[in-house]
């Protein structure tokens, strides 16, 4: 090979041209694997394109016609790709470049110049570009929208611009800037100019919603950070950012080489802040100034703390210079003048601390408001010597507290501290007085503490005292806890007594070892209740708490014979192998009255064997009982014997006492139980067996276990049931057998003897054979049939065959209620579906009425009754026929009761009488109660014979009436009734008002007639109330009847008058007492009269004055009459000092 010459090497190179007029790529795919996964290069791309390129010498020609291009993960589609490049040695060009993705559109042209000038000009178009089509290239992206965007550079080295612009809708963005002097001392200016930017619209995060409006400015000189001179400024005149709302912020800052100093101003929602700093010698050793003024700080209004108002106002002010500790000179103030918190005043304050090298003090932390105040002072080195005190006294916390949304929690008292020492050897100190605490339903009345906290390099020991009293939680309450404890980073030494009550004490003390797996050593626990002393006194006695397992070792109490003792392991995941044994153990002394409503007492024995794994655990126990009592009950021996292995539960045990047979029984239930669920399931295995065997049990026993009010019980029950198969479908056979049996009931009258019954059950087929109960001599109530519970017990194809038979049986007997009956029920069908028929004839039947007034006392809700029910409101002997009485909704709750069909007939043929202090009068009639769907129809109709009542201190006698009934899910049955009220009027004259009431019950029509007159409501009531018509009222009767603020004293005094009326006609043999009142019972007058003969009558009459204010006048009157004949009456009175005689002749015309 041959070496050029110099000849050779400096001719020129011969020029090359190339023309390539069609590059077509026509659907080319290919699949990437990558050992790395790049998110940026994909796995499969798909594409085709066209394209042509000229070279010809330093120039170059390319076209790109076409190209698109589709990839998966990440997933780009690129619709069109075009555009023309051109470039020699001077210069480089493009134009017509455009590129189209799914919904975005991008165009650019520009051309550079390739010298010493380097003229330039370009610019990009993006119209829109869709954030969507470019998130699989950057998945960190989390930007949404399409905005318009646009750039454009151009200049030449002696100045070179630029201008950006993005908008959407509303929301722009614009940034301008220049460079000059590139080559020699760069000088630069920039501004940014935002208007109505949304944050939250770009990033779909609510939280960052946002309002931005405004600019920055920047101007430099010189590009080396250390000598380059900068100012920054700016104002914002509207900025919401998320929950932030600021009216306005300004910016101003500025750079002088290493030295800085700037403002900045901010009105904001939550207050005003002034902020002036100064920076010196900022890459040597710093110097620094720096003051804050705020004005109205409110925290309202900063998110997270809303609810909290505050108005603060001060200063803080920090100078100094250096950075490091040892070397750092600083002084902080912060000042706080007129300032609130909740709206209450904080008293001013000034904190003062400074720094020098490691050296510090600070004072003048004295925080006080109505709720705590907090103080603090303290002065050293940081590292050498520490001495700091501080304190805090709650006074009314509770608000505060319920502001940071903790309700429920409240204290007052003091803490007061002390931190002291060398950083590597701090000794603190913490004492405590609370009382009246309250967290939630834990109430604490007073505590006491003293914390003492040393520590030496990275240990520490310490000591804690606390003492609380009057401590309360639900209904349990602890009089004191004491606790001791001294610690270290290794161990826990504590003393703990408590005093519940006088009853109940209780002492520990103990060794805490090993955080990690804790190792808790029992030194001493005793406790002492009821008089009974329990102590543990074994120093070998340890629980070892493992995230597995938990180990007790020995650990027994014991008083007197009494012990429980508990060893061995308790696994969640591993092998069990405990034992508990409690021997002798006094019931008494077991606070069982907290869930049982009977009084236990006795002696207790049990074993207890957990072995196994947590998976599959064995438990094995043995319980007795000796002397026990349940109430009075007693319960000679019992015994029970407990086994759980494989999936299989078996108990079996016999109760013995001394006036019967011993009670057997005995249960295999299989379940699934393990320590690693946290529930367990019975099986629905066919291992299931039950049984239970009785023998002449006496239910008088069982009376005194369950006793129930004013109810006597007696018999012997005997039975011997078996079930067997599966829970969910059981086999049940057997025998119930009672005997001699009483029941009791002095307050309703109930008295049943000689019940007997004899039950069978044969394959879940319940056989009632007989069933007797026996009143008087000759009253029976017998009942027999079957029924056939279904594969599931409780289903569809259960059956029920029901016969009762009733005969001269009395039912009730007392003072409140007294019935014999005859009848005949069936019910008969599906369990589901039951159907029941019967007929109950009352044979006689006598009803207290004044005892079951009070079942009768809801008013009808018509808000505009009649003024006569109105003026009766209130009065507790009346006969309301208004009263509503609906289906009880507890018994609709029952499935049989909802599915219940049939009808029931009750007649009531006569004989049948409801009696009290205000009514006395006869029923008969006929009722069915028919039940077609879920709710009782009540049809038939009652009558009232005869009879009469009182009302408001009135008698009535009830001509006739009747209650016709027609159905309903309420009951409003028809009413016929005519009343009839007998009075003498104020002239004397025997007047006759007869009101008809028709309608129905729930809004009746009235009509009043006055000796064959008809009247209105009004004067109705006029009559019944004063003896007068409307017309002749007073204004205060007036007001009395027909309304006023004094209408319910008024009510009461009357009534008051009845009872005292009532009780001195019976008491004193007169004919007539009446009490009045007029101007609602300002004045009253007593009246009391006899007649001689038919036609004599002697009264008299006393006048009291109740009110201070009336002027008593002729307070006391006598009177004789004597009645000739019906028109013609001499009446004689002596009134005070006045006497006389009148004759008096009285005609009425129609």
């Amino acid at each position: 090979m041959s070496v050029p010459s110099e000849e050779d090497s400096s001719m020129e190179k011969p020029a090359m041209d190339l023309e390539i007029r069609s590059l077509c790529l026509d659907q080319f795919s290919s699949s990437i694997y990558m050992f790395e996964k790049n998110h940026l290069v994909p796995s499969y791309i798909e594409s085709s394109m066209q394209a042509a390129l000229w070279l010809s010498g330093d120039q170059v020609d390319a076209v790109l016609q076409s190209f698109n291009m589709t990839t998966q993960e990440p997933s780009l589609h690129v619709y069109d790709l075009s555009g023309r490049v051109r470039s020699s040695l001077n210069k480089i060009s493009w134009e017509g470049v455009r590129l189209q993705l799914d919904n975005s559109l991008a165009t650019t042209q520009g051309s550079l110049e390739l010298n010493s000038k380097g003229t330039m000009e370009a610019g990009i178009r993006m119209d829109p570009l869709d954030f969507s089509d470019i998130t699989g290239l950057m998945p960190d992206l989390k930007l949404y929208g399409q905005p318009r965007i646009s750039f454009a550079f151009w200049g030449d080295s002696s100045k070179y611009k630029m201008k950006a612009n993005m908008r959407h809708a509303k929301q722009s963005i614009q940034v301008k800037g220049e460079l000059t002097g590139i080559y020699a001392v760069p000088k630069y200016t920039s501004q940014l100019v935002v208007d109505g930017l949304d944050v939250g619209y770009w990033t779909r995060d609510s939280s960052l919603n946002s309002h931005v409006s405004g600019y920055l400015q920047l101007k430099g000189v010189g590009l080396d950070v250390r000598q380059n001179e900068m100012e920054l400024e700016g104002r914002f005149e509207e900025l919401v950012y998320g929950n932030y709302n600021f009216q306005q912020l300004n910016i101003k800052s500025t750079k002088y080489k290493g030295d800085l100093k700037g403002q900045l101003m901010m009105l904001a929602s939550f207050g005003n802040v002034d902020l002036n700093y100064r920076l010196g010698d900022v890459f040597g050793q710093p110097k620094y100034y720096v003051k804050a003024q705020y004005h109205h700080l409110n925290l309202q209004h900063i998110p997270g703390i809303d609810a909290i108002y505050t108005s603060l106002n001060g200063d803080i002010s920090v100078s100094g210079s250096g950075l490091a500790l040892d070397s750092l000179m600083a002084d902080v103030i912060v000042h706080s003048n007129n300032s609130k918190f909740l709206d209450y005043p904080i008293d001013d304050f000034k904190i003062q601390a400074e720094y020098r090298r490691g050296y510090y003090r600070f004072t003048g932390l004295n925080f006080e408001t109505p709720y705590f105040s907090l103080s603090a002072q303290g002065n050293g080195h940081w590292s050498k010597n520490n001495h700091i005190n501080f304190g805090f006294e709650a006074r009314d916390i509770s608000p505060l507290l319920t502001e940071f949304k903790l309700p429920g929690i409240d204290f007052k008292g003091a803490m007061e501290g002390l931190v002291e020492g060398k950083i590597d050897d701090l000794k603190a100190q913490v004492s405590m007085v609370l009382h009246h605490a309250k967290y939630d339903t834990l109430q604490v009345g007073a505590s006491n503490g003293h914390l003492r906290v040393n520590r030496d390099g990275k240990e520490y020991q310490g000591e804690l005292t606390l003492k609380s009293t009057n401590l309360n939680y639900l209904q349990y309450k602890l009089d004191t806890i004491d606790l001791k404890a001294d610690f270290s980073d290794e161990q826990i030494n504590t003393q703990l007594n408590l005093s519940v009550n006088d009853s109940l004490t209780a002492s520990f003390q103990g060794l805490l070892e090993n955080y990690e797996n804790p190792l808790l050593w029992i030194k001493q626990l005793s406790f002492d209740y009821k008089g009974s002393k329990w102590n543990s006194k074994q120093d070998s006695t340890y629980i070892v708490f493992d995230p597995k397992d938990i180990e007790v070792h020995q650990f027994n109490l014991m008083s007197g014979t009494q012990s429980i003792g508990v060893d061995g392991v308790f696994s969640f995941e591993g092998t069990n192998d405990l034992t508990i044994n409690m021997k002798d153990i006094d019931l008494r002394q077991i606070p069982l009255q907290d869930f049982l409503s009977q009084q236990i007492s006795g002696r207790m024995s049990s074993l207890t064997f957990l072995i196994g794994t947590a998976l599959k655990p064995i438990i094995k126990n043995h319980l007795s009982l000796e002397e026990f009592y349940i109430n009075h009950y007693a319960v000679d021996h019992m015994t029970s014997h407990l086994i759980y292995e494989d999936e299989l539960l078996t108990h079996q045990g016999v109760v013995s006492n001394k006036t019967g047979s011993p009670m057997h029984f005995s249960l295999n239930i299989p379940m699934h139980l393990s320590f690693n669920d946290s529930i367990y399931l019975l099986k629905d295995s066919p291992l299931f067996l039950a049984s239970l065997v009785l023998d002449s049990l006496d239910l008088n026993a069982l009376h005194q276990i369950y006793p129930l009010e004013e109810i006597e019980m007696q018999g012997y029950l005997s039975t011997r049931i078996n079930a067997s198969n599966t829970i969910n479908d059981p086999l049940i056979n057997g025998h119930l057998l009672l005997s001699n049996g009483l029941l009791e009931n002095d307050v309703f009258g109930v008295y049943y003897k000689d019940i007997g019954m004899d039950a069978t059950i044969n394959q879940n087929l319940i056989t009632l054979n007989s069933m007797a109960v026996r009143t008087n001599k000759k009253g029976t109530l017998d009942m027999n049939g079957f029924i056939k519970l279904g594969k599931k017990l409780y289903e569809d194809s259960s059956s029920v065959h029901i016969e009762l038979m009733a005969n001269n049986f009395q039912a009730l007997k007392s003072d409140r209620v007294d019935m014999n009956i005859n009848g005949n029920m069936k019910m008969s069908g599906s369990t589901v579906y039951p159907l029941l028929t019967g007929l109950i004839t009352v044979n006689r039947s006598r009803i207290n009425a004044d005892y079951f007034n009070h079942f009768f006392s809801q008013k009808s809700d018509d808000p505009n009754p009649p003024l006569l029910m109105t003026a009766m409101e209130g009065v507790e002997d009346s006969l309301d026929l208004s009263d509503s009485i609906l289906v009880d909704p507890l018994v609709s709750s029952s499935l049989m009761f909802k599915n219940l069909r049939g009808k029931v007939e009750f007649k009531i043929p006569s004989n049948t009488w409801v009696r009290g202090k205000t009514m006395n009068f006869e029923l008969n009639g006929s009722l069915q109660f028919i039940k077609s769907s879920e709710d009782v129809d009540i049809v038939g109709n009652i009558k009232v014979k005869k009879g009469s009542y009182k009302m408001y201190g009135r008698n009535f006698n009830i001509k006739e009436g009747e209650l016709i009934f027609t159905g309903g899910k309420e009951l409003n049955p028809y009413v016929d009734f005519i009343v009839l009220h007998k009075f003498r009027d104020v002239e004397k004259e025997l007047r006759t008002l007869q009101i008809h009431i028709t309608g129905r019950m729930l809004q009746p029509e009235m009509e009043f007639v006055l000796d064959d007159e008809a009247i209105d409501e009004k004067d109705a009531i006029a009559y019944i109330v004063f003896k007068k018509s409307a017309d002749h009222l007073s204004a205060g009767q007036k007001k009395t009847v027909f309304g006023g603020e004094e209408w319910a004293m008024g009510i009461v005094l009357d009534q008051l008058s009845f009872v005292v009326k009532e009780s001195l006609k019976q008491t004193t043999g007169l004919d007539v007492i009446e009490i009045s009142g007029e101007d609602n019972w300002k004045t009253s007058n007593v009246t009391l009269g006899k007649y001689i003969t038919n036609k004599l009558y002697l009264s008299y009459e006393q006048a009291f004055i109740l009110d201070k204010k009336t002027k008593a006048v002729n307070t006391e009157k006598m009177m004789l009459e004597y009645e000739f004949i019906r028109n013609i009456v001499l009446k004689a009175t002596n009134q005070n000092s006045n006497s006389g005689f009148d004759l008096i002749f009285k005609q009425k015309w129609k």
